[in-house]
């Protein structure tokens, strides 16, 4: 429960980035501001309630690692948007772009264990 709640909070990643890159809710007119990868994950985090309370270890696992999987998207759509506002500018440097190679670094942190 703790878990599901960190993940739709209000500034969860997934929701912050759905709008730039149209991934907020599933008819693809980018009007709902719950982003796909959010409505996937909780819905695994329900599937995955259930597979605990029966006592399905098997089916924990593996749905533990769809939310793993699920979960990387708005780290990929971090890593691209930092690397686009870095790709914009006219002075590319790291002197210049500290912030967002910074918040680039963060969610590459995020994104590469799982890879």
């Amino acid at each position: 429960d703790e878990a599901a709640a960190i993940q739709e909070g209000p500034n969860y990643l997934g929701v912050k980035r759905c709008q730039s890159y149209l991934t907020c809710g599933f008819t693809n007119d980018n009007t709902d501001t719950i982003a796909i990868a959010n409505t996937k994950i909780l819905n695994l985090f329900q599937v995955g309630q259930s597979a605990i309370r029966t006592g399905d270890i098997v089916a924990t696992k593996a749905i533990i690692k769809l939310i793993q999987s699920a979960q990387i998207v708005p780290y990929i759509q971090g890593v691209g948007r930092y690397a686009w506002k870095i790709s914009d500018k006219t002075d590319p440097s790291l002197a210049a772009n500290n912030k967002y190679y910074a918040e680039g670094a963060a969610f590459a942190t995020g994104m590469l264990p799982q890879l």
